[in-house]
C-alpha cells in the first residue's frame, strides 16, 4: 500500500498519511471521491487512471 490513502468520513473524503502504526495523519479533505483519489495518486507518485464509468462503457 502507498504512503497516502483516503477514507470517506461524514459526507466527505479525508486524505491521510500512513503513520506506520495502523493509523494515519489527516492531510486534507475533499467533497468529491475522485478528487481525493487524484490527490492520493499525486502524493504517492502514481500515474492517475480515471475510474471507468459503468454507464459510459
Amino acid at each position: 500500500m502507498g504512503k497516502y490513502y483516503y477514507r470517506r468520513f461524514m459526507g466527505h473524503y479525508n486524505v491521510y498519511q500512513d503513520d506506520g502504526n495502523g493509523g494515519g495523519i489527516k492531510i486534507c479533505h475533499f467533497m468529491d471521491e475522485e478528487d481525493a483519489r487524484k490527490e492520493v495518486y499525486r502524493l504517492n507518485g502514481w500515474k492517475y487512471k480515471p475510474k471507468k464509468n459503468k454507464k459510459n462503457e
